[in-house]
């Protein structure tokens, strides 16, 4: 990144902070999944050595999202973003604590079909074990209701069964869920999608599915619930 930073007290000062220090240092803000991608396990203890870091961060700086993370910031320094594209790459950069449970709730609400179409005492009580009292209600209430727009972005992936209750990272679900949110973000900016795709899988974009207008609309409002616009 060249130029001066804009001041940190703006939108865009703070994003190019974010970025900067993403550059520097890129293991805090991937999940698990994508640093098993990028560290062998044999490298795992030593990742608090300040020199592997620096060779990850050398590493990400060759790679394609690196040349994104630059680019943009770049743009933000020359003040040329357009706010539409701001807007999304804030989303992409969410923290993950902020992210987890916002692609949770998008997992129950898209699988939410599946509550409606267990007959068994069991299946029902699987999925009930998967998603948890909370994101169970919020599927079979608004799921099936007012967002049910998003049930039709189920695509079938059958589920595994279970070692532990729980949505784990690599569950077909959130990776559904995933997808339905980079999808989103692909509209103000396909650089911003496969950015977050990185971040939370270490691996580079798929295609993402089609949102009709409808489920666009059910998507910004459940979005809008967890504080994100």
């Amino acid at each position: 990144m060249s130029g001066a930073l804009p001041p940190l007290s703006s939108d865009a000062g703070r994003m190019a902070l974010r970025l900067s220090a993403l550059l520097a240092d890129p293991l805090p803000v991937l999940s698990q999944g994508a640093r098993d991608r990028m560290v062998p396990g044999a490298l795992a203890p030593l990742l608090g050595q300040p020199a592997l870091r620096r060779s990850l961060s050398a590493n990400l700086r060759r790679r394609p999202e690196g040349a994104v993370l630059s680019r943009i910031a770049d743009r933000l320094v020359a003040g040329d973003l357009p706010d539409a594209a701001r807007r999304v790459f804030d989303i992409a950069l969410l923290p993950l604590a902020r992210l987890d449970p916002l692609l949770a709730r998008l997992a129950a609400v898209i699988h939410a079909p599946r509550f409606r179409a267990a007959v068994l005492k069991s299946d029902r009580a699987a999925l009930q074990a998967l998603f948890g009292p909370e994101l169970s209600r919020l599927a079979t209430e608004e799921g099936l209701s007012l967002l049910a727009p998003l049930g039709e972005l189920d695509d079938g992936a059958p589920f595994p069964p279970a070692a532990a209750p729980g949505l784990t990272s690599d569950h077909p679900a959130r990776r559904r869920a995933l997808e339905v949110l980079c999808a989103r973000l692909a509209q103000g900016s396909g650089e911003a999608a496969a950015l977050l795709w990185w971040r939370m899988t270490g691996s580079g974009a798929p295609d993402w599915p089609h949102l009709t207008a409808r489920q666009d609309a059910c998507l910004a409002t459940l979005l809008a619930r967890g504080g994100v616009s």
